[in-house]
């Protein structure tokens, strides 16, 4: 088990380093932009046992539905060059809701029945730090390759009646980065990304398609699409894994 981390210090803790750059000579021709992503987001998928090794299965949607809800980002960009990008991510999201179990689970220490609803609480708050390389550019494509690192701070708390129990993890995951852009004209484009790594305890997968407008003498810019999440760990603590899927739109300003 672990303490949360406040959003105010893993922020600043991932941020720093990209903050600092601005205050570097070499590097005045750094290009600043911030963006906004929002949409509705519905799970497909959102299964726990805990512990890992000897809980019950449980499908959370059954207790906090599976959507609409509300998902929201913020990236901070810094273009070091045309073939260099870092980027800073917030990405928080919390559900919550009550249901009843169609019978009885065990989680943690206790035992959740049929009898009355169960609330549930789920926080997957993710803060990343991104390096992007432009390997190839042309006056049409961008094809980029880059690394991730992110940390996660996740919870899953149960109550029903006088009994409650909850479990939650933080920790770092290292993640590649692979991107795609193709140029439709001066003020349009579409791009794909995709982040995310895999290993015998688990994945995640972060991957979006989204299309772009960009006026050439604005300095700001909206985007919609798609974003889709996978993934989770399976070990002896815990077995957790979601997967849900958010229609978005972007809002960025660039100075």
């Amino acid at each position: 088990m672990s303490q949360r981390i406040p959003f105010g210090h893993a922020a600043w803790a991932l941020l720093l380093p990209l903050l600092s750059l601005g205050l570097r000579p070499p590097l005045e021709g750094v290009e600043f932009s911030a963006a906004a992503e929002v949409g509705p987001l519905w799970m497909s998928r959102n299964v726990v046992r805990y512990p890992g090794n000897s809980g019950d299965r449980i499908d959370l949607r059954q207790l906090t539905g599976s959507g609409p809800s509300t998902a929201a980002r913020l990236h901070l960009h810094a273009d070091l060059s045309p073939r260099h990008h870092l980027r800073f991510t917030a990405a928080p999201l919390s559900l919550s809701g009550s249901g009843t179990l169609n019978q009885a689970r065990r989680f943690g220490d206790s035992t959740f029945d049929t009898s009355s609803p169960v609330r549930a609480r789920y926080r997957f708050d993710t803060y990343r730090l991104s390096y992007r390389w432009n390997a190839y550019h042309t006056e049409s494509w961008q094809l980029g390759i880059g690394a991730a690192v992110l940390l996660r701070d996740a919870e899953i708390r149960l109550r029903q009646g006088s009994q409650s129990e909850r479990t939650s993890n933080v920790g770092v995951v290292p993640l590649l980065h692979l991107r795609a852009t193709y140029q439709i004209n001066q003020d349009w484009q579409f791009f794909t990304e995709v982040e995310g790594a895999a290993a015998e305890q688990g994945r995640a997968i972060d991957a979006t398609a989204q299309i772009l407008h960009a006026p050439v003498d604005a300095p700001w810019s909206l985007a919609l699409g798609l974003r889709s999440l996978e993934g989770g760990a399976d070990n002896n603590e815990v077995y957790a894994f979601a997967w849900y899927t958010s229609a978005i739109a972007t809002f960025a300003w660039q100075w």
